[in-house]
């Protein structure tokens, strides 16, 4: 007679096993889908798709956007046993006179630190100050910054944001790989165009 212990482990190891297939899977078929988006966008634009990380797992798009050079690719962040896999786009600036600027989503986090005293930038546009936070240096300047005509049209029309201006480096992340093709150039663009202006600022 079967021993009814065993069939609720062997259940339970069928059951785990079953899991790991579907995950391993669902990564899978992400994977192809963002390789052949990030193929198709460098194609589109002029760039190089190009295998890295680990055994040549992930990919990473490369080379010369409106004449200034871009990258395009993934890395992951640890957390303790948690970890998130966060899309990255990286453009150099001219930033001669060191400003340094932080822009992101209004969340519930920004809320609840705006209860607690913390402050952020305001550039007096509705729209702009209802929708991001704002942090940075020289304020004045940067205010003048993201006013400004095709700047202010670019930010208010994408559809998430997480800029940073640091350094000699203008940088987008978002949470997770992503694949929308159309979503990419246009950061693409938002991203030369915020170096453009901020070389401008520093001539």
């Amino acid at each position: 007679m079967t021993n009814p212990n065993f069939l609720t482990v062997f259940n339970l190891q069928a059951l785990i096993l079953v899991v790991l297939v579907v995950v391993a899977v669902i990564a899978y078929l992400r994977y192809q889908a963002r390789r052949r988006a990030w193929g198709e966008l460098a194609m589109r634009t002029g760039l190089t798709c190009e295998p890295a990380g680990f055994l040549g797992l992930s990919q990473r798009v490369t080379g010369a956007y409106r004449g200034r050079a871009l990258t395009l690719d993934t890395f992951t962040r640890h957390s303790g046993e948690h970890s998130t896999t966060y899309t990255r786009i990286v453009v150099p600036v001219n930033n001669t006179s060191s400003l340094r600027l932080t822009l992101y989503e209004q969340g519930l986090l920004s809320e609840i630190g705006k209860l607690l005293g913390a402050q952020d930038i305001q550039t007096g546009d509705p729209e702009l100050d209802r929708r991001f936070i704002i942090k940075g240096q020289p304020e004045d300047v940067i205010v003048r910054l993201l006013t400004s005509g095709g700047l202010y049209d670019k930010l208010l029309q994408a559809r998430s944001l997480n800029l940073r201006v640091d350094g000699d480096q203008v940088r987008f992340e978002k949470k997770h790989a992503e694949s929308d093709v159309d979503y990419l150039q246009s950061l693409f663009d938002l991203l030369s165009d915020l170096a453009e202006a901020v070389e401008r600022v520093g001539s």
